[in-house]
């Protein structure tokens, strides 16, 4: 087959229409999938935010015992 590089078939077309299609398809969806993960992310750095805020009202609770152990002694 030989091939001049002005004229395309319109099934060549098709072909290259659809290939470009899939890949803004993959495109869109690699996306979505970082989005995703982003906000994955974010949760867990709330999650050790909360962790953090616990443990200093431990501190606090221990040292406030600490404290009135003292006054009984």
């Amino acid at each position: 087959m030989h091939n001049t590089p002005h004229t395309q078939t319109e099934e060549d077309k098709q072909k290259q229409n659809h290939q470009e299609q899939q890949q803004r398809q993959q495109h869109q969806h690699q996306q979505q999938q970082q989005h995703q993960q982003q906000q994955q992310q974010q949760q867990q750095q709330q999650q050790q935010q909360q962790q953090q805020q616990q443990q200093q009202q431990q501190q606090l609770q221990q040292q406030q015992q600490l404290a009135s152990a003292k006054k009984v002694l």
